[in-house]
């Protein structure tokens, strides 16, 4: 089996953690989630939404998509079998699932919701995260 460290080697996407939980996947192509955060808020605030309800609705959907994953998960390592449960329980294949988490967590540090800390952000290359 890949560990984290190896998937996120020289990947550009790195991986990404809400609230000490790591997205369960991981691309391996440029999906460029800094501009497309971007673009997402702009997009928000076009359609009329503040800056502060569009961190509010990130962040709430982090949650439920973080809530899902630890329920079907529960104390065991990802693996095929619950990140397809829990895809469907959220109704989202893994594409759009992975898609939402690194777009939300991009958009939150953009805005200022989340700092870049060993619980909340993204992890590049080599770095190490740690758990208190």
């Amino acid at each position: 089996m890949t560990s984290v460290l190896d998937q996120i080697q020289n990947n550009p996407n790195g991986a990404a953690y809400f609230n000490g939980t790591m997205c369960p996947l991981i691309s391996d192509g440029d999906c460029k989630f800094e501009d497309r955060a971007r673009q997402m808020i702009k997009a928000g605030v076009v359609n009329g939404y503040s800056l502060q309800e569009l961190g509010d609705l990130y962040y709430e959907q982090m949650e439920a998509l973080v809530g899902a994953l630890c329920r079907i998960c529960g104390d065991q390592k990802y693996n095929g079998y619950n990140v397809t449960a829990w895809c469907k329980e959220i109704q989202m294949t893994q594409a759009e699932a992975m898609t939402l988490w690194y777009l939300n967590v991009r958009a939150l540090l953009i805005l200022g919701k989340i700092e870049d800390n060993d619980k909340f952000g993204m992890m590049f290359n080599t770095q190490v995260r740690t758990s208190e």
